[in-house]
């Protein structure tokens, strides 16, 4: 991927500003299939841009350098604190050790305050576009209330959730805001949490235990 981005760079109309903007939108960090498929999508949105045949080689070489590792395939926001961690198992055969990758998951060393962003919604299109833009990166919608004391008290440990959970993409809606949202997913209690993928609802989660709600994620 990383030889291919730097094959088609100069070719075509320059499409960061969309990277930055969708990158912004899922946390800071995805993988660069679904950075590259959303920017498109975006980019098909824009006056002319949607004529270019080389779209996704745009797409591509408008991620700048920085932006990229050696070591895997996640695009990454500067200050963005997601790192990939390979843990291996040593293993014999014949006789002989040899190292075997057993798991591969993504981690996230601790984030400063200032870095660690649950994206708060306000209007209706604001929650259509964020599910959009999200691609397939798992979404956590909190819907909350400032009167919701519950909800309140549990806001540090969600953000602290959320820069642990690097590829999950948190947005709060607050009900007396976007009650239409809220009515739509027939939100009843609060904190309410509701999980989606590629804009479709696939679970959720009422209550106030971070933990659980950490499980809950877990599974989907």
């Amino acid at each position: 991927f990383w030889l291919k981005m730097q094959r088609t760079r100069k070719r075509g109309q320059d499409l960061t500003f969309l990277v930055d903007e969708v990158l912004s939108a899922s946390g800071g960090v995805l993988p660069w299939r679904d950075l590259r498929d959303a920017v498109v999508a975006r980019a098909r949105e824009l006056p002319r841009v949607h004529r270019n045949e080389f779209l996704e080689e745009t797409a591509l070489a408008s991620i700048p350098v920085e932006y990229l590792s050696h070591d895997d395939d996640l695009v990454r926001l500067p200050g963005s604190h997601c790192k990939r961690r390979v843990n291996f198992a040593t293993s014999s055969y014949s006789g002989s050790a040899s190292r075997s990758a057993s798991a591969v998951e993504v981690s996230c060393s601790a984030p400063s305050a200032e870095d660690v962003r649950v994206r708060e919604l306000n209007t209706e299109k604001s929650f259509a576009t964020a599910l959009q833009r999200a691609g397939s990166a798992l979404v956590v919608v909190d819907f909350s209330a400032t009167w919701c004391q519950a909800c309140q008290a549990l806001r540090p440990e969600l953000r602290h959730l959320a820069g642990e959970l690097c590829e999950v993409v948190f947005l709060e809606v607050d009900v007396d805001k976007i009650h239409t949202v809220a009515n739509q997913f027939s939100v009843k209690t609060m904190p309410t949490f509701i999980f989606f993928r590629l804009g479709e609802r696939i679970g959720s989660y009422e209550g106030n235990d971070v933990d659980q709600l950490a499980l809950e994620i877990e599974t989907l």
